[in-house]
């Protein structure tokens, strides 16, 4: 496992199993929630963004999972439908999905991910949008993961999200479940790194934020209860860079994005000031970010986790 000092010595944040597949993979992750994913012009915004990315990283994606049966196929496999086949064969009252990763196998973790979730009307829950790409991908290719996000931001009109390193997981539960313990420990050496399951967290998220990380979205619902965007200039200084989307703001908490260390008390020191002024946005729970006991976050250290840039 590296620190930020080797940060782009991208082979060394995996973990493989005995058969030598990655079973836990760090990239850069981001997640966006939305409100009304079954509306006809939520469904094209997320078609908007998925087929951005796909053009962005497409040709490293190798699996994709059937809406239906949850069986992976090879990506662009014609037995699977299109996003935008299943969103028009769904109405309001029915929930879509995607989810495709570049894994070597169907069961490896991946840092070339798209996954988008749309709940039925009938729940009145979030949706989202999620995708990872290797650490040091905007090195070899244009733009960057803030322009990136904040042209997403500009089409989806998320009410909050993240962007930063990331862990990805197996897709696999069985798989996952065996390797909690490794990404567990990551996570609790490593804060800056998002430990994100965003299909059990947007059920917690409809009235705050899961947190903070090197970018973080906050929709302008949220905006008067931190002052606004003037509260937050004068608030975080000028090392934190704010830029409006329409419907809300993307904050940047420094240059580049850090991982820190506990072992040695690195806590990245703009993502303390950050975490800091949306402290109020903050929801105090996301229930347990794993399912078992046994060297896994339970219910406490998962809450404790989501405090961990509250400072002393």
């Amino acid at each position: 496992m590296t620190t930020d000092d080797d940060f782009t010595e991208e082979k060394q944040l995996a973990v493989r199993d005995g058969q030598g597949r990655v079973v836990v993979q760090v990239g850069l992750l981001a997640t966006l929630y939305f409100e009304n994913a079954h509306r006809p012009e939520t469904r094209d915004a997320v078609l908007t963004c998925v087929e951005r990315l796909q053009a962005c990283f497409g040709q490293h994606l190798r699996w994709v999972v059937h809406p239906k049966s949850g069986k992976m196929y090879p990506h662009g496999s014609s037995r699977v439908p299109s996003l935008r086949a299943v969103m028009a064969q769904r109405g309001g009252n029915q929930a879509w999905e995607y989810s495709t990763h570049g894994g070597e196998q169907p069961e490896a973790a991946s840092h070339f991910r798209i996954e988008a979730f749309g709940p039925p009307d009938w729940e009145k829950a979030l949706g989202h949008l999620s995708f990872m790409l290797p650490l040091t991908w905007f090195a070899d290719h244009p733009g960057s993961l803030p322009a990136l996000m904040l042209e997403l931001c500009n089409h989806l009109h998320p009410i909050h999200g993240y962007g930063g390193p990331g862990l990805a997981e197996s897709p696999d539960v069985g798989v996952e479940s065996d390797f909690q313990p490794a990404v567990y420990a990551m996570a609790r050496r490593f804060p800056g790194l998002e430990v994100d399951s965003p299909l059990s967290h947007a059920r917690y998220l409809g009235d705050g934020i899961k947190g903070v990380n090197w970018l973080t979205i906050v929709g302008e619902r949220f905006l008067p209860r931190v002052g606004g965007i003037p509260g937050l200039v004068a608030t975080l200084g000028d090392e934190i860079s704010l830029r409006e989307y329409d419907g809300g703001v993307l904050i940047q908490a420094g240059s580049r994005p850090r991982m820190g260390d506990a072992n040695d008390g690195r806590i990245p020191e703009p993502y303390l000031r950050v975490a800091q002024a949306l402290r109020p946005l903050r929801v105090e729970s996301v229930g347990s970010l794993h399912f078992a006991g046994g060297n896994r976050f339970t219910p406490e250290t998962s809450d404790e986790w989501l405090r961990r840039f509250d400072g002393p």
